[in-house]
């Protein structure tokens, strides 16, 4: 049976990348079999533009809300929408060869993007989520993300970002997670799954879906040779600005997101006892970043806290998706988590980036990595 594709594209804003993102699409050289745009919030004049657009449908949320829940009302509109020519079974009943690629307003895919990662997943039945290779928009020879994984301690790590594209990936097949924007997902695993969880609004979304997948028996690859420029201005993921005021924002959001898988992912007899620290946890977090002379981050640190501990039904509920769809063990996850030294070399490397780009040739003196904690505590000790 032939693979049928339904891309569901949401805008915002409206910006001068929507035409382009638009132009990308009708110049695939495999073409969706339907688009239905997702006007979030942008208003009548963007609702206007997306119906005089070439796409199938146009869906408004009236309010602005999260990238996954737009998502939703895209996929719901699509599913209640008569079956593609050639389709078998009922509207609402998706086989398995029923494809949702997810897009924003500022990810233009190259011409092959889409044919390419439909050829990727067509190689294995298994296969239930892909995703491409995110480049950046204004240097599409940069990588911004192939693929995403966990730390041992929990932390949600990019692979393969801010690198030259020499094809040196191209070889990469099996991910622990990919992010949202470009995600080539069954539609009956997204239906199983529920889509995206709602608690993870900005950070992590399709990194918990993939391994929600993975725990449910099916694979997650990326597709380097699909190719998507992606601007990163906010409507699917972080917007990524030097701004400290959107930086703050950034670092509150990252950190709750962080704190509510750990809570979704622990083992059900260590759950309560790390919901009653996690008041603790945050106050310990906010002197840390004091030491660490990070004072812009303290009152997210306390704040993603608090969020989390005052939101018990947000992870119950998670968890509760999870114990459901689970068919393998976190054994199968443990093998595609970033190794420890990876993650220290990865971040040894940024910083010496950094200060090049900077014009620093030798390390600025830190109270924390030069000694001075370990010095002082010494003296209390003593």
């Amino acid at each position: 049976m032939p693979t049928r594709v339904t891309a569901i594209l949401v805008a915002q804003r409206g910006s001068h990348w929507l035409d382009e993102t638009l132009a990308a699409l009708a110049a695939q050289t495999r073409r969706p079999d339907r688009i239905i745009a997702v006007d979030n919030g942008g208003g009548d004049a963007l609702a206007a533009r997306l119906t005089a657009a070439t796409v199938d449908g146009v869906v408004s949320t009236g309010s602005k809300m999260s990238f996954g829940r737009a998502v939703a009302l895209g996929v719901a509109a699509a599913v209640g929408a008569p079956p593609a020519a050639g389709a078998q079974g009922p509207a609402g009943s998706p086989a398995e060869n029923d494809w949702i690629w997810l897009l924003s307003e500022d990810s233009a895919p190259e011409p092959e993007a889409l044919a390419n990662i439909i050829a990727a997943v067509q190689r294995s039945p298994s296969v239930a989520i892909a995703g491409p290779k995110l480049v950046d928009w204004e240097h599409p020879e940069r990588i911004i993300e192939l693929g995403q994984s966990l730390t041992r301690t929990g932390s949600r790590w990019k692979l393969r970002r801010q690198e030259l594209d020499q094809e040196q990936y191209d070889h990469l097949q099996d991910t622990l997670g990919v992010g949202p924007v470009g995600m080539l997902v069954r539609q009956d695993v997204w239906m199983r799954l529920g889509g995206f969880d709602p608690a993870l609004a900005v950070y992590d979304d399709g990194l918990d879906l993939s391994v929600r997948a993975r725990l449910a028996g099916f694979r997650v690859i990326v597709a380097p040779h699909s190719r998507i420029r992606f601007a990163q201005i906010g409507v699917a993921g972080p917007q990524i600005d030097r701004r400290r005021s959107v930086l703050r924002t950034a670092h509150r959001q990252a950190r709750t997101s962080a704190l509510h898988r750990r809570l979704a992912y622990a083992p059900a007899a260590l759950v309560p006892f790390y919901w009653i620290a996690l008041p603790f946890i945050g106050v310990l977090r906010m002197v840390w970043a004091l030491l660490r002379e990070q004072p812009g981050n303290m009152l997210g640190e306390l704040s993603a806290a608090l969020r989390v501990f005052f939101r018990p039904g947000a992870v119950a509920r998670a968890r509760h998706r999870i114990k459901q769809d689970r068919a393998v063990g976190w054994d199968a996850v443990r093998p595609l988590r970033v190794d420890p030294k990876s993650v220290r070399t990865a971040r040894m490397i940024d910083r010496e980036a950094l200060r090049a780009a900077q014009g620093r040739t030798r390390p600025e003196l830190h109270f924390v990595s030069t000694g001075g904690l370990g010095v002082l505590l010494g003296a209390l000790v003593a």
